[in-house]
């Protein structure tokens, strides 16, 4: 196990010096008689060279002191500890951050989902107010056709029945007097009531058609005033006829009796019953000059 070694060892005594050859370290320790030297003087004593020889193979087989070097690593490995620390901390707090994000966006991401289904809900159901306004405005179209068609064929029933009407509203002008007037037919015919009824004479009967007009009076009674001054008993046939726009023709026919004081008819000449028919187309015409009263405010 061990090899060969030369020790220099100086006596204390008379400072000699022997070389020694030791050949086995485990012979040494077991006092075996291996250790061979020059001739010693009596009385030399064989334990102090064993213990420095132990103590030599003992610093001999120490391994070097490394505390400085071991303290160096030690400290750079706290170091990388330490850093790595710190990065592990770093990667903590990431990841804590990209964790908050990816709650944010999955509330943001159920938000709008439950938006959209929202949306889609209230769009499915326009779509179906929709299906049902258009079934339900079919069926109005449809009505409102069939209606129309109705009131086509009552339009046309009433231009038949209104042709016939004008047809068989006639008037047979015998005698009498007629007059052109400068006013459209509507007017006309809407101041002969009041002529007549400021007169004193009750319409007895009417027909009307958009062209033509007829009137027909109940009986005036006038009782003589004296002997002298005779009464009168009168009826007016009139007709009015529309001739463009803006003109129209008035025709009367009076009725005329005289009456005595004993209540006895009398003939009436042509030249009164002319009169009296005159006295009626100027009441007409007065009407149609006076100014309209102004209508009411509201």
């Amino acid at each position: 196990m061990f090899g060969r070694l030369f020790l220099r060892i100086d006596d204390p005594y008379d400072n000699f010096t022997d070389l020694v050859n030791v050949t086995n370290l485990w012979s040494l320790l077991t006092d075996h008689h291996l250790l061979t030297s020059s001739p010693q003087k009596p009385g030399f004593s064989r334990v102090p060279v064993l213990i420095v020889c132990a103590g030599i193979l003992l610093l001999a087989g120490c391994p070097a002191d490394n505390t400085a070097t071991l303290k160096q690593e030690n400290l750079q490995l706290r170091k990388q500890v330490d850093k790595l620390e710190s990065v592990v901390s770093s990667l903590q707090d990431g990841n804590k951050a990209i964790q908050q994000q990816i709650d944010l966006l999955n509330r943001e991401a159920r938000a709008m989902q439950e938006q959209h289904k929202q949306e889609l809900k209230e769009k499915e159901e326009t779509i179906t107010n929709l299906s049902t306004g258009n079934t339900k405005d079919s069926t109005q179209l449809q009505a409102l056709k069939q209606e129309n068609t109705k009131l086509r064929g009552d339009a046309s029933w009433l231009r038949t029945q209104r042709k016939q009407w004008r047809n068989g509203l006639r008037v047979r002008q015998h005698g009498g007097q007629s007059e052109s007037l400068n006013y459209p037919f509507p007017a006309v015919d809407a101041v002969i009531a009041s002529a007549l009824t400021g007169n004193g004479y009750t319409i007895l009967a009417s027909m009307k058609t958009d062209q033509k007009a007829v009137y027909i009076t109940s009986r005036k009674t006038s009782p003589p005033a004296s002997l002298e001054v005779t009464g009168f008993r009168n009826q007016y046939i009139l007709s009015v006829d529309k001739h463009t726009a803006h003109d129209s023709q008035v025709w009367v026919k009076a009725d005329f009796e005289k009456l005595s004081q004993r209540g006895q008819l009398l003939d009436a000449s042509k030249l009164e019953i002319k009169e009296i028919e005159g006295r009626l187309i100027k009441e007409i015409q007065e009407h149609l000059t006076k100014p309209k009263p102004p209508s009411p405010k509201k």
